[in-house]
């Protein structure tokens, strides 16, 4: 988020972020990611994320993103989707 206009704002937020640094899995990335859409997002905004199946994501959503839902998973991957209130 650090490049962008402070007052920048989006309609949408489309990542496949990265969740490794190396081997190891380093969840600082997404929920920075998540934490910057919420505050970045228009009122009915819509954030999309491709994330690994186990990562809990549903638990790092803000209150300015409720009910966040899987759009679509396979064994590997998740989909969510999360609007944020208007």
């Amino acid at each position: 988020w650090q490049p962008q206009p402070p007052r920048a704002s989006y309609d949408w937020v489309v990542s496949n972020p990265p969740l490794h640094r190396g081997k190891a899995r380093d969840d600082a990335m997404i929920k920075a990611l998540i934490t910057g859409a919420a505050l970045r997002l228009k009122a009915s905004g819509q954030l999309w994320l491709v994330t690994q199946r186990p990562i809990p994501v549903q638990h790092w959503f803000p209150r300015a993103l409720p009910n966040p839902r899987i759009a679509w998973e396979d064994s590997r991957f998740r989909v969510w989707h999360a609007v944020k209130k208007a």
